[in-house]
């Protein structure tokens, strides 16, 4: 990924993150606090750790990398699957 796209991410990034929080603080309700406003935050999280760990050179920190990113993976995915089932 060039330097263009990682700009324009980050800016992205940002700017929902910045966004996120202006609505979270400047509303008296609780529920506005909910992250899934800024969703597309874990995303372009996700982009640049996947970045990173292409730079990284040791082995063990790249796997426990992976297994931490496929248990946030899985866990998500059976939280929100179960919580479908019980409706």
């Amino acid at each position: 990924m060039n330097t263009k796209w990682k700009i324009i991410v980050a800016g992205t990034y940002f700017t929902y993150l910045a966004a996120y929080l202006y609505f979270a603080f400047s509303s008296n309700n609780f529920s506005a606090q909910d992250f899934r406003y800024s969703a597309i935050c874990i995303v372009c999280e996700a982009i640049f750790t996947g970045l990173f760990v292409d730079t990284v050179k040791n082995t063990k920190f790249k796997n426990f990398v992976t297994a931490v990113a496929i248990i946030f993976a899985e866990s998500s995915f059976f939280t929100y699957a179960l919580l479908g089932f019980k409706s």
